[in-house]
């Protein structure tokens, strides 16, 4: 939705759900590798780089717990994630994970 016509003279009133940012969340997730202190991300959409990313936290022993949609919530309302790195235990992610790209072409 780009605008929101409004017509008529009565006061306006209400709410407007607002999905969380991919581009905000997976930045965050990763940043979270850098403290043993649990970091808690609020409204974190539902995508599969969202959960691509949990499963390669995971397999490094980063402990991601999500909250999911409770009952009454919006359809756009995200999840919470609790995610711990207290417990690294890996630090290589498997290859069979990522495709290969050949070289770039100038």
């Amino acid at each position: 939705m780009d605008r929101i016509s409004i017509v008529g003279g009565q006061p306006l009133n209400g709410t407007i759900p607002i999905s969380g940012a991919k581009n905000a969340a997976l930045p965050l997730m990763i940043a979270s590798l850098l403290t043993p202190e649990t970091l808690i991300l609020d409204n974190v959409p539902r995508l599969a780089d969202v959960s691509l990313l949990q499963r390669i936290l995971n397999n490094h022993g980063v402990d991601v717990m999500l909250n999911g949609k409770r009952p009454g919530d919006s359809a756009y309302q995200g999840q919470t994630l609790h995610i711990s790195a207290a417990g690294i235990v890996d630090t290589k992610a498997p290859t069979s994970w990522f495709r290969r790209c050949g070289p770039a072409s100038g």
